[in-house]
C-alpha cells in the first residue's frame, strides 16, 4: 500500500530535516504591473521614425519597475522599436513614450487593421521578465483615440509638384507631379491613384492614374494629368485667375500581403 511507504519514508527522513537550519522563505516574483491603453500620441519629427506615446491607467497597483527592452505587438504583429522607452507615472495614469524606425517595420504591417487595431506593450527586465505591460484597442480612425497631425504627414510623406491648371482650347488641362516617400525597407507596389483636382477648394476634375512602384527608403515623382470640358469648369477658371491654390485629393490602392489596401492621399504645393 502507498499511504504507509509514503508516511515511512518521512519518518526516517525526518531527523535529518530536522537537524537542517531553517531556509529563508523564497522570494515571491513580483507582480506584472498591468495597465489599460486609453489613447494613443505619435508625432512625426522625421519621416523615417515615429515618436509614440501610450496614455494608459492602471489596472494593478504599484510603479513602473525598471525596464530594459520592451516589445510591441499590433494586432499580434511584432513591431521592432527603435528605444525600449520610458514610463513616467502620473497620479491616476501611466505614460510610455518610446520610438519606432519605420526602416525595420516589416512588409506585413501593411495589412494591420483600421479599425478595432489591438496593441500590446510589454517593460522587460535585465533577467528577461516582462515587468510592466499595456494592452488595449483603438479605432485608427477616432482623433480621440489615435491623436495624429494629418498635416505633418502630408508634409513629410507627399507632396504636389509644378501643379498647372491651364485651359487649352474647350478643355481645362490639369499637370503636377506626385512625389512621395516611401520610408520603408522594402518597395510598395500601388496599383493605382484615383484622384480628384481641387482648385479654391472646390473639385474641377477627377482621374485615375495606371499603376506604378515606390522605391524603398526613397522619394518617387509620379505624373499627374487630366483634362476637363471648360465650359463644365468656368467658376474653377475664374477662381484660377483668382489666384485659388490647386491641390489633388484621392486614394492610393496599395497591394499587400493580404490583398488590395486603400490609403488616403493629399497632395499640397510646396509641403
Amino acid at each position: 500500500m502507498r499511504r504507509p511507504l509514503i508516511v515511512l519514508c518521512l519518518l526516517v527522513a525526518a531527523p535529518t530535516l530536522l537537524a537542517q537550519p531553517a531556509r529563508t522563505p523564497a522570494t515571491q516574483p513580483a507582480a506584472v504591473r498591468a495597465l489599460s491603453l486609453q489613447r494613443v500620441l505619435v508625432q512625426v519629427p522625421e519621416a523615417r521614425r515615429l515618436k509614440v506615446t501610450l496614455f494608459a491607467t492602471p489596472l494593478s497597483q504599484g510603479t513602473s519597475r525598471a525596464f530594459t527592452r520592451a516589445r510591441l505587438l499590433l494586432a499580434g504583429q511584432d513591431i521592432p522599436l527603435a528605444t525600449a522607452g520610458v514610463a513616467t507615472d502620473q497620479p491616476g495614469n501611466t505614460l510610455i513614450h518610446f520610438e519606432v524606425d519605420l526602416g525595420a517595420v516589416p512588409e506585413s504591417a501593411l495589412t494591420l487593421p483600421a479599425e478595432n487595431l489591438t496593441v500590446r506593450w510589454e517593460g522587460v527586465s535585465d533577467g528577461g521578465r516582462t515587468v510592466v505591460t499595456v494592452a488595449g484597442t483603438i479605432d485608427p480612425g477616432d482623433r480621440s483615440q489615435l491623436i495624429l497631425n494629418q498635416d505633418d504627414l502630408h508634409t513629410l510623406y507627399a507632396r504636389l509638384d509644378s501643379p498647372s491648371v491651364t485651359p487649352s482650347g474647350l478643355m481645362l488641362t490639369f499637370r503636377g507631379l506626385a512625389n512621395i516617400l516611401n520610408p520603408f525597407s522594402f518597395d510598395v507596389v500601388v496599383k493605382g491613384l484615383d484622384y480628384r483636382v481641387l482648385v479654391g477648394g472646390e473639385e474641377v476634375m477627377a482621374a485615375q492614374r495606371p499603376g506604378f512602384r515606390l522605391r524603398a527608403g526613397q522619394r518617387s515623382d509620379v505624373l499627374l494629368e487630366a483634362e476637363v470640358s471648360l465650359a463644365s469648369a468656368a467658376l474653377a477658371a475664374a477662381a484660377l485667375l483668382r489666384g485659388a491654390g490647386v491641390e489633388v485629393t484621392g486614394q492610393l490602392r496599395l497591394a499587400t500581403p493580404d490583398g488590395d489596401r486603400l490609403v488616403p492621399v493629399v497632395l499640397r504645393p510646396g509641403s
